[in-house]
């Protein structure tokens, strides 16, 4: 496995994570803001209520020690494992360095298939679900042409 991280109970940092991300209220940016203000999602979990309502708001706080937010964690965790997919949090070994030069970089970011891909130069296109045939077209170009030069 090397540095990929585990997903069984013993990686406190991505349960935790995890169990942040689906607090109500609770995105990116507030994670990371729990994560920076307590020095990790798991201490922000175990945060006194008063000082975890001055972060992530009362909502947060009343879901936080629910049973319902424990199984859906658990069972995210048995989803990563059967997908064969890799779990890397912000900061931790194997995440992407360049991701975090992102004004909102992903908390946690899920790799299937060849990961050294991701410690690359990489590109990612965004665009409209409802793309127009000339926007399909267009993007095409694009990722052909860095595809060619390597990116």
């Amino acid at each position: 496995m090397g540095d990929r991280l585990s997903v069984r109970a013993s990686d406190d940092e991505l349960r935790a994570v995890l169990h942040l991300s689906l607090l109500p209220g609770i995105g990116d940016r507030k994670l990371a803001e729990l994560r920076e203000c307590f020095g990790s999602a798991r201490a922000a979990l175990d945060a006194e209520a008063e000082a975890f309502v001055r972060v992530a708001g009362r909502a947060a706080l009343a879901a936080r020690s629910s049973p319902a937010v424990r199984q859906r964690v658990a069972q995210t965790l048995t989803a990563i494992e059967q997908e064969g997919l890799i779990a890397r949090v912000a900061g931790g070994p194997g995440y992407p360095a360049g991701l975090h030069e992102l004004s909102d970089p992903p908390q946690v970011l899920f790799v299937r298939g060849d990961e050294e891909v991701t410690q690359r130069v990489c590109v990612a296109i965004v665009g409209s679900r409802k793309a127009t045939e000339y926007g399909l077209r267009c993007a095409t170009a694009i990722a052909s042409t860095l595809a060619a030069h390597g990116v």
